[in-house]
């Protein structure tokens, strides 16, 4: 995986400061409703609504929003690392978990995590494989490298999702343990989710960095 360079990353960032600036409520007519959106300031910030541990940082998407099949890089903060490497069974995952989970009160396995409420899944590369039990680095010692592009379609994500609030991100782990609260995220809002309860894998949603309050009124007609 390539990483986007320094100017990208100031560009992401500058875009990101800029949506929360012009934010606020956002409306927009469709048949005959009247929608608001209302974005939160937490958008591209680390956020553990809900959670007992506080993550050591953010991680930053390559794009801010997207569906099931959105191809994307997870970037962890710079010199973001595992106590040890992956010769001295330390290991890192991918995760995306349901906001009322911490992420750090889990266990994590070659399914990716478990232990808590609601969703607990790996994110998934882009050509499908769950991204779990990850060796980190050697040198230097402990770092999160040989990243892949993500994305969220797969048949655990499918069969759990709802419309709702998730976070994502990298978790360091030793022996299935959480290793020395080291992990990185970032909320994401989930809409439109459309199950298939045949092949769950297919299931279809869309998705935004931060949190998105959606408040619907009817609109009068004279």
């Amino acid at each position: 995986m390539s990483t986007p360079s320094f100017h990208a990353r100031q560009s992401l960032t500058a875009q990101t400061r800029r949506r929360w600036r012009n934010g606020g409520v956002t409306c927009l007519v469709m048949s005959g409703m009247l929608t608001c959106l209302a974005i939160s300031p937490l958008i591209g910030r680390a956020s553990n609504a809900g959670a007992v541990s506080t993550p050591l940082g953010a991680v930053a998407l390559s794009v801010s929003s997207g569906n099931q099949d959105t191809v994307f890089s997870m970037i962890p903060p710079v010199g973001a690392a595992c106590t040890g490497a992956g010769t001295i069974g330390f290991r890192f995952h991918a995760y995306m978990v349901d906001a009322a989970n911490d992420p750090a009160a889990l266990t994590y396995n070659a399914s990716g995590p478990a232990g808590g409420t609601g969703l607990q899944a790996p994110l998934v590369s882009s050509f499908g494989s769950a991204w779990v039990n990850k060796n980190p680095a050697a040198s230097p010692e402990g770092a999160l490298t040989d990243l892949s592009d993500l994305k969220m379609a797969s048949l655990k994500i499918g069969t759990g999702i709802g419309n709702g609030v998730y976070k994502i991100g990298y978790i360091c782990t030793q022996s299935g343990a959480v290793d020395a609260g080291k992990y990185w995220q970032l909320q994401v809002t989930v809409s439109n989710v459309v199950k298939d309860l045949v092949t769950p894998a297919n299931t279809t949603f869309n998705w935004t960095t931060g949190i998105i309050i959606i408040t619907t009124t009817s609109s009068s007609s004279t």
